[in-house]
C-alpha cells in the first residue's frame, strides 16, 4: 500500500515561506517509476501497450 503523505492545503501553502513551499513540491514529486504503488504502474503500462498498437494498426 502507498504511503500516506500528509494533506497540504492552499493555506498552509501561504502561510509557508518560499524555500518551504519548494521544499514540499520537491519532496512530492515522485522520479523513479519503481516507487510508483501498484496498480497504478500495471494500468499505465496496460494502456500504453493498447496505444501503441491502435497508432501501429493492430488493434
Amino acid at each position: 500500500m502507498a504511503e500516506r503523505r500528509p494533506l497540504i492545503t492552499a493555506a498552509d501553502m501561504d502561510r509557508m515561506s518560499p524555500q518551504k513551499r519548494a521544499d514540499v513540491i520537491d519532496a512530492s514529486l515522485v522520479i523513479n517509476w519503481e516507487d510508483f504503488p501498484e496498480p497504478f504502474r500495471s494500468e499505465v503500462l496496460a494502456t500504453a501497450r493498447e496505444l501503441g498498437k491502435r497508432l501501429r494498426g493492430d488493434g
